[in-house]
């Protein structure tokens, strides 16, 4: 029962996206008046990519410029800790995918993300067949998180902050929501406000860890604790562990940010 409402209520998401076409090719060519950026890439927007597909690319969500800044001690991390792995560094803007540009220059993939559309999303992961995939700040689309659950690829939400306003919005399609929410391997909260309207939304394994845009050093070790924090211990987890969560004998393992507050108190 659950599953056929959840198709019916996707089904009438996906076609209020398709009805919205006509109004996303005007708002990239009309916003390309003033910033032309706009009008390059568009393929990337429906998922078709000139970008060669590379083997274990674990892959980041950064909408613009703030959130692409956030990335950069977390990218670090990743790179020193999985170097094999290729980074894909996807944008809506094209000021984001700029800063991407000026942090890293050609060392990581990048892209835009495609909007919402079933066949878009489903041609992203396909194309790219990410490892893992994280989530900057507040980027819940229902079609995406679908797609990567049925894709069998983990997802994170870290940064995470939802503001009241927001949280009403997506109340108002709460099946979706729901849905979307715990589908999400874990979610990492900015504050314990963002996390307690996510847990109401429906969202099962939230944890407050601050604000990346502020808190971007994470030490390599902390004292009185033996357990590894973060997204290091996520993709441990993930890559090298057999997926069974409920039957971990280590609750850490698979609710990487159950016991974590904040960076500063965190191992990696």
């Amino acid at each position: 029962m659950n599953y056929l409402k959840h198709s019916i209520a996707r089904f009438i998401y996906t076609l209020g996206l398709w009805l919205l076409m006509p109004s996303v090719f005007y708002r990239l060519w009309s916003r390309g008046r003033k910033q032309p950026e706009y009008r390059k890439h568009i393929s990337e927007r429906f998922g078709f990519y000139p970008v060669p597909a590379i083997n274990d690319i674990i892959w980041l969500h950064a909408v613009s410029v703030g959130e692409t800044r956030a990335t950069v001690n977390l990218v670090a991390r990743l790179r020193s800790t999985y170097p094999d792995c290729q980074i894909l560094l996807t944008h809506t803007t094209p000021t984001g995918r700029e800063t991407s540009e000026q942090l890293y220059g050609d060392s990581v993939l990048r892209a835009y993300l495609p909007y919402d559309y079933p066949f878009g999303v489903h041609q992203f992961l396909q194309h790219f067949k990410p490892r893992l995939g994280i989530l900057m700040e507040t980027e819940i689309w229902f079609n995406l998180i679908h797609e990567a659950k049925t894709s069998n690829i983990p997802m994170l939400l870290l940064n995470a902050r939802l503001s009241e306003k927001s949280a009403a919005g997506y109340a108002r399609a709460s099946t979706l929501t729901r849905e979307a929410l715990q589908s999400l391997s874990a979610i990492a909260a900015q504050t314990p406000d963002d996390a307690a309207r996510l847990s109401k939304l429906g969202a099962p394994n939230v944890s407050v860890m601050g604000n990346l845009k502020f808190d971007v050093s994470p030490p390599l070790q902390c004292e009185n604790s033996g357990w590894p924090y973060g997204v290091n211990l996520v993709l441990h987890a993930r890559f090298s562990w057999p997926p069974a969560p409920a039957k971990a004998k280590n609750p850490c393992c698979w609710m990487p940010f159950r016991h974590g507050a904040a960076w500063k108190t965190c191992c990696w």
